[in-house]
């Protein structure tokens, strides 16, 4: 009886809204404003400009109800990049830190967004892991099967969940695109101190009839630094002899009519001697991996109605590895991380166009979790643990005289704590030249399986945050526009670790706010041939609520990301076939808890600011058309700026790879 009492009112809205739909089907037919997907658009369309993240819909950029960034494979072919981490870096707000045993996690707008803040996607596929909901961002998505990437810079929760609190990442591969031919891409590269680097990736997709079949693969060695890493104890090593990468990546999928399957499988599996204070005695293994798979069908049974269910099943074994223990006098007792945790979702979506002017999106999904061990237990005394969740959401987009206007918002009820509603509030509005956004967005960090099992009470509850934003955009010609856009995010009920001294428990809670607030500004002009990207980003906690583990004390600033960040890319094709490509990222003084021990307390470091400058020569087309040759040089200056922990953690700043030399080889044949 609670449970229905609290579901419904989404049931009466629901209801509402069936009901409206029956009156549209029976009102004259109107064409259509929105687009259900990007292929729905019309030959010759703009699709860079074009974003389906918002709102599931596609739209123009400059409506779309949320700050997005969309990234094409074009920009990415005529930038260096190694990994997602290269391309990511690219972006306004996002910044990266490490976190412990060598495990680089993203940070957005300021906030430490490591562990399942941000929601990563392939091919709409969720890729954050179950237990603590991290991603790792190293050498394990190959910037080469990428077609394009939608970025929400904030809130995407009244949609995509428990995830996507602070922004939300769908990459989408080549493969999955109704690409029609084979690509291959072989690179090596090499540090100036001997770190060496190979990458194989290969794309397939052929169009046979109604259906279409694509294999994207990847595989890459690689290290994470080679330089000397230092503890908080003073003890050192080079991470050239204890910081190998090795990542195994497979996409697969089939597409007939309206029936889509996916799967993928990743592997991400390392060295290293950190650990998650002291370094440890010798180096160790951990792994990442992921296997995923997911159908859905698409169903019209009008033209103004579209249906889709959908299935989806994950399963994840993060962190397993063989840990020492933290205390360098324990060093030789050894144990096993080895949980394992699974997803069973089963959800449905509904896009009805009600008339021309307004468009209605409802959905529902219920998934299972499930936790297992072999060499511990759980809270509740048992090798297993099992949750489910149901959630409800509702979407509309009108287009008024005035505005858009996108409204909407998600209820989530969760068997272990309470449930949660997120609304959200758009108004945009687009010109021939000019365009403005004014959002409000509430969204949730669901706790993971390991909050829950580490909990320190039995009443963990989600984050909670609050974001308004505004945005401003003027298109001064075809060729160039500029964008700026302020944000005020405040998060409640942030879970953190916390250790209690008087009783010497320790694990995850809900504790004090925090937020930040700032600016961002792109400017963009492209030409035929040459493409100019100038972005800056900047946020403080001045006025916002911070707590110690995360606040820099008498800085209006968080550990370890920077305040200030500003990118440049550049192509400039000179005489054919040769083109000059150009990245810099540069960052101003970051701070971090990574000093030596001084009467018995971890001193607080400033770090300096960095320019990272990558610098390729590509020539395309040698001996025929499809097969391109690209010379390319990372960090030019040998800044290599470390990761540093963006929290208390007692972590040192790990360092990143030096200068490197990079030659890559791709061979592309349409059929």
């Amino acid at each position: 009886m609670k449970f229905c009492a609290q579901i419904g009112g989404g049931a009466i809205v629901c209801l509402i809204i069936q009901c409206i739909f029956l009156q549209g089907l029976l009102a004259q037919e109107e064409p259509n404003p929105y687009k259900f997907t990007l292929d729905d658009l019309e030959e010759g369309s703009e699709k860079e400009n074009t974003v389906m993240l918002a709102t599931q819909t596609a739209q123009e950029l400059r409506e779309a109800p949320s700050i997005v960034t969309v990234i094409t494979a074009e920009e990415i072919r005529h930038t260096p990049a190694r990994d997602l981490r290269d391309i990511l870096y690219w972006v306004a707000g996002i910044d990266f830190g490490v976190d412990v045993e060598s495990v680089v996690g993203i940070g957005m707008r300021g906030n430490w967004a490591h562990e399942g803040k941000v929601l990563l996607m392939i091919d709409g596929i969720e890729m954050n892991e179950l237990l603590y909901g991290t991603t790792q961002f190293g050498a394990n998505i190959s910037p080469d099967i990428i077609e394009r990437i939608e970025i929400i810079r904030g809130p995407g929760s009244a949609i995509y969940g428990g995830f996507a609190e602070f922004g939300v990442i769908n990459i989408i591969t080549k493969g999955a695109s109704n690409y029609n031919g084979i690509e291959a891409q072989n690179f090596v590269g090499t540090t100036i101190n001997g770190a060496f680097r190979q990458s194989f990736t290969t794309t397939i997709g052929r169009q046979i009839g109604d259906v279409n079949l694509n294999l994207s693969l990847h595989q890459q060695n690689s290290f994470l630094s080679d330089l000397d890493y230092t503890d908080i104890f003073g003890t050192s090593f080079n991470m050239l002899e204890t910081s190998e990468v090795f990542t195994r990546y497979v996409n697969a999928g089939v597409e007939y009519k309206g029936l889509k399957i996916r799967g993928i499988f990743n592997r991400y599996q390392m060295q290293m001697q950190d650990a998650f204070v002291a370094a440890t005695s010798i180096p160790y293994g951990q792994r990442f991996e992921s296997s995923l798979l997911q159908a859905s069908y698409t169903w019209e049974p009008h033209e103004k109605l579209r249906i889709e269910p959908q299935l989806n099943y994950q399963a994840f074994a993060p962190w397993n590895s063989t840990v020492f223990d933290i205390l360098p006098v324990d060093q030789d007792k050894l144990s096993v991380y080895d949980m394992r945790a699974r997803r069973y979702r089963a959800g449905v979506r509904a896009f009805y166009q009600y008339s021309e002017k307004l468009l209605f999106t409802v959905g529902s999904e219920y998934f299972r979790d499930e936790a297992t061990t072999q060499q511990r237990v759980f809270y509740n005394g048992s090798q297993f643990m099992n949750f489910s969740n149901l959630a409800l959401y509702a979407q509309g987009l009108w287009e008024t005289p005035y505005f858009n206007l996108t409204f909407g918002a998600r209820y989530d009820n969760h068997s272990y704590y309470t449930s949660t509603f997120v609304p959200r509030l758009g108004i945009t509005k687009a010109w021939e030249k000019l365009h403005v956004k004014v959002l409000y967005s509430n969204a949730f960090r669901a706790p993971t399986l390991e909050n829950i099992n580490l909990g320190l009470a039995t009443d963990i509850r989600p984050e909670l945050t609050t974001v308004l934003e505004a945005e401003v955009g003027y298109r001064f010609s075809d060729k160039l526009r500029l964008t700026a856009n302020l944000y005020d995010m405040t998060t409640n009920d942030v879970i953190i670790y916390l250790f209690n001294p008087n009783t010497n428990e320790e694990g995850y809670a809900n504790f004090d706010p925090v937020g930040t607030r700032g600016a961002e500004l792109e400017l963009q002009w492209k030409a035929k041939k040459h493409r100019f990207t100038f972005n800056y980003s900047f946020y403080t906690t001045a006025g916002k609520p911070t707590i110690i583990d995360f606040g820099v004390p008498n800085r209006n600033a968080n550990l370890g990301l920077a305040p200030h960040k500003l990118t440049l890319r550049s192509n400039i094709a000179l005489s054919a076939p040769f083109y000059l490509n150009f990245a810099l990222v540069g960052a101003s003084r970051r701070w971090g808890y990574e000093s030596p021990l001084q009467n018995g307390e971890v001193e607080i470091t400033d770090f300096d600011p960095y320019l990272m400058a990558n610098l390729s020569l590509q020539v395309r087309g040698i001996f025929r058309e499809g097969i391109d040759l690209s010379i390319s040089c990372f960090d030019i200056f040998n800044q290599a700026p470390p990761f540093i922990q963006p929290y208390l953690g007692e972590h040192a700043a790990m360092p990143n790879l030096s200068r490197e030399f990079v030659a890559k080889l791709s061979i592309t044949l349409p059929y």
